[in-house]
C-alpha cells in the first residue's frame, strides 16, 4: 500500500496536542495506526503517514531520515522519534490541557 498526502500546514492547530507520523508502507504500522486512529483523534492527536508530502519540512529533518522511525510533533514544535515518540504522544493523551 502506498499513501501520498500533501501536508501544507506545518503547525499543530485546531486544539490538537500533536501530530503522530507512521510508516504507511509498513503493513504492521498501518494496521496499528488504523486501530488507534479514533482514540488518538478523540485525544486530539492527529495521525498522519510519514510518506505525506511536506513531512520533512514539518519535522525539520532531512528527507532521507523521515522513514527511519515514527515521529511525534508536539504543538510546541518538539520532535520525538521511535519509542520516545510513542511515549510523548501517550503522555499528552492523558493531559486535560495540552
Amino acid at each position: 500500500m502506498s499513501v501520498t498526502t500533501e501536508i501544507t500546514d506545518t503547525t499543530v492547530k485546531n486544539g490538537r496536542r500533536g501530530r503522530l507520523f507512521y510508516d504507511a508502507d509498513c503493513a504492521w504500522c498501518a494496521a496499528l495506526a488504523e486501530q488507534v486512529r479514533g482514540l488518538l483523534w478523540r485525544r486530539r492527536i492527529a495521525l498522519e503517514p510519514l510518506q505525506s508530502a511536506g513531512v520533512s519540512a514539518a519535522l525539520g529533518i532531512p528527507a532521507e531520515d523521515v522513514l527511519k522511525e515514527m515521529k511525534f510533533l508536539t504543538k510546541a514544535g518538539e520532535v520525538f522519534g521511535g519509542a520516545e515518540a510513542a511515549a510523548s504522544a501517550e503522555e499528552r493523551m492523558g493531559r486535560e490541557q495540552g
